[in-house]
C-alpha cells in the first residue's frame, strides 16, 4: 500500500507534465500480513505525499521498512504533513540484501537521487511497534517530526535512532516524547543520535 504523490512526469519526448499533489488520502483499519506490497514486494505502507495512516495492523514486511514517510522517488512531491497513529506494527525491517532497514522511518530515502527534498511535520503517535528485526524507528533528514506516546517492545537493535546506517541526517529536527521502550537487547540503546546537525528534543520517555 503506497500513497504516491508524484510532482511531475516526463514522456518519451522529454516533455515534463506537472501533476497536482494528492490530498485527503487515508489508510485506515487495514490488516496487512506478508503480501507483496508497494515497491516490488518489499514494503507495507509507504506515505509519500502526506496524509493519514491510522488503526492498521501491519506485520512481516519481507524486505523493506514501513510505514515510511518520504517523497516518492526522485520526482515526488514534498511531504509537508503526515499522520501515523494507533497502528500495530509487528516484526519487519531487517538486514536483507545488507540494507540495514529500520522498522519505521521518517525522512529522505537512502537511494541516490532521493536524499533531497522536504519531509516536514510528520506526526507518529499511539503506535505499538514490536519485535522489529532491526532498529524500530529511524530518522533521516526531516524537520518538525513528532514521535509521541508510542510503545516499542523488543527491537532487534536500537529502539530509536537518528541517522541509522544508510539513512544520513546531516540536518533536521524532531520531538521525541512520552514513548515507552521495553525489552532492549544487551548493548543496545533506547535512543541514539549519530548526527550533530539533527536537533532532537527528547523528554518524558520511559528510559529517562
Amino acid at each position: 500500500m503506497a500513497i504516491n504523490s508524484t510532482a511531475y512526469q516526463i514522456n518519451g519526448s522529454g516533455v515534463r507534465t506537472k501533476l497536482p499533489a494528492m490530498t485527503n488520502t487515508t489508510f485506515s483499519t487495514q490488516h496487512r500480513r506478508s503480501p507483496p506490497g508497494a515497491g516490488r514486494g518489499r514494503r507495507r505502507l509507504r506515505v509519500a505525499g502526506g496524509q493519514v495512516v491510522s488503526d492498521n495492523y501491519i506485520s512481516d514486511t519481507s524486505r523493506f521498512i514501513r510505514p515510511g514517510r518520504r517523497r516518492f522517488g526522485t520526482n515526488g512531491t514534498d511531504v509537508t504533513s503526515a499522520s501515523v497513529t494507533n497502528n500495530v506494527i509487528v516484526r519487519s525491517g531487517g538486514n536483507a540484501y545488507g540494507q540495514l532497514q529500520p522498522r519505521c522511518t521518517s525522512g529522505n530515502a537512502m537511494r541516490p537521487g532521493q536524499q533531497t527534498g522536504t519531509v516536514d511535520k510528520v506526526t507518529m503517535t499511539g503506535n505499538t511497534i514490536s519485535n522489529s528485526f532491526y532498529d524500530a524507528v529511524g530518522f533521516s533528514t526531516s524537520t518538525n517530526t513528532l514521535l509521541q506516546s508510542n510503545t516499542i517492545a523488543s527491537p532487534g537493535r536500537n529502539a530509536i535512532e537518528v541517522a541509522p546506517p544508510n539513512y544520513p541526517a546531516p540536518s533536521g529536527s524532531a520531538t521525541i516524547t512520552s514513548n515507552t521502550v521495553t525489552g532492549l537487547k544487551s548493548g543496545m540503546s533506547a535512543f541514539i543520535s549519530n548526527s550533530t546537525g539533527f536537533k532532537a528534543t527528547v523528554t518524558n520517555n520511559s528510559w529517562q
